[in-house]
């Protein structure tokens, strides 16, 4: 499975990933958070998903399974690039995106 192959590369359980994805969407690649504008399955903002190279109309056609190579780059951020978004005026990231992204990349 896709989701099991991502979970071994980010050094995470994958039923910790779909725990994530349950929370934030109900696994649901189409879910929008009607005031944010949040979508898909971790609900990407849409400067998040800007920043990862697509949209949050591109991620609400896309199936869960093509989701997940987005929700890997997300947890995947390299360290530098992680610190440059966290310096940017428009970083979109939350306190608990943040702490856990330290924590999975620890």
């Amino acid at each position: 499975r896709k989701l099991d192959k991502i979970a071994q590369q980010l050094n995470v359980k994958s039923s910790d990933l779909l725990a994530i994805m349950k929370q934030e969407s109900r696994v649901n690649p189409a879910a929008v958070n009607k005031t944010s504008g949040a979508t898909g399955l971790i609900q990407f903002m849409p400067d998040t998903a800007r920043r990862l190279g697509t949209s949050t109309e591109e991620l609400r056609q896309m199936s869960a399974v093509q989701q997940l190579d987005y929700v890997y780059m997300y947890f995947y951020f390299p360290a530098w690039n992680f610190i440059k978004l966290l310096r940017s005026k428009n970083c979109c990231l939350s306190k608990n995106d943040i702490l856990f992204n330290i924590a999975i990349n620890w």
